[in-house]
């Protein structure tokens, strides 16, 4: 049986059952739903949502909010199944087991997702499935993710919110573009101040007007190694 660990994020407010020794949530997803902004959200699909925590998040600020969690995994399915049950909000998130390459619903006002980053043949994935699916395009290529998200938007203004790591942002926008999702905010995000950005936080817009604001960077740590104000408010400590 695997070990697991039962955690609070977000000064409390939400707990998560994780494996002890596999993909886990990180500060990747908590930027994500920051950058997403505030209520109200509508309709929500989190494409290869894990444990569930974009989707549990969202909802949790969103009353109103209608949140499906789409995972191809079946044990970060369940996994997610039971954070929804264990946060409170069964019948406001719906976790879905399907493959985003092919499942379709919605259409969604907006479509988010903390997807695998790293190619295959770059580096050898992580021995747990789990993890590597999550990490490794090892059943989903950034390509797969930009055209299900362009299919599943909204016309005529959904969004799309992703974060993905910064040196593979010419690609990330060359695939919004090919999936006709017009650039509409980035954000870049610092481990340091005066360091290279490690991640880019993008959102896009199907049907809309490519305007590519660029918006002030997020630094997370500062110089003598404690958290920055705003990761501090981020992750709610």
């Amino acid at each position: 049986m695997t070990s697991e660990t039962e955690d609070t994020v977000l000064r409390g407010a939400l707990r998560l059952v994780q494996p002890a020794d596999g993909y886990r949530v990180n500060v990747d997803s908590l930027i994500l739903c920051d950058f997403v902004g505030a209520a109200p959200l509508g309709r929500v699909v989190d494409l290869g949502c894990g444990g569930g925590v974009i989707a549990l998040v969202l909802a949790q600020r969103d009353a109103a909010a209608e949140v499906d969690a789409v995972e191809l995994a079946p044990a970060a399915a369940a996994l997610a199944r039971r954070n929804v049950t264990l946060n409170g909000l069964d019948g406001r998130v719906a976790v879905i087991e399907a493959d985003l390459r092919v499942w379709r619903g919605g259409p969604y006002d907006l479509v988010v997702s903390n997807p695998p980053y790293q190619p295959l043949g770059q580096g050898p994935p992580p021995p747990q499935p789990d993890k590597a699916m999550a990490t490794h395009e090892v059943t989903c290529t950034l390509g797969d993710l930009t055209l299900a998200a362009a299919a599943l938007a909204r016309p005529n203004g959904g969004r799309v919110c992703l974060v993905y790591p910064a040196e593979r942002a010419g690609e990330l926008i060359a695939a919004l573009e090919g999936a006709r999702l017009a650039l509409a905010r980035l954000r870049a995000v610092h481990a340091r101040a005066g360091e290279p950005a490690r991640r880019v936080l993008v959102e896009a817009v199907r049907h809309g007007r490519p305007r590519a604001l660029l918006e002030p960077s997020l630094t997370l740590w500062d110089d003598a190694g404690g958290k920055t104000a705003e990761h501090l408010r981020i992750v709610g400590e």
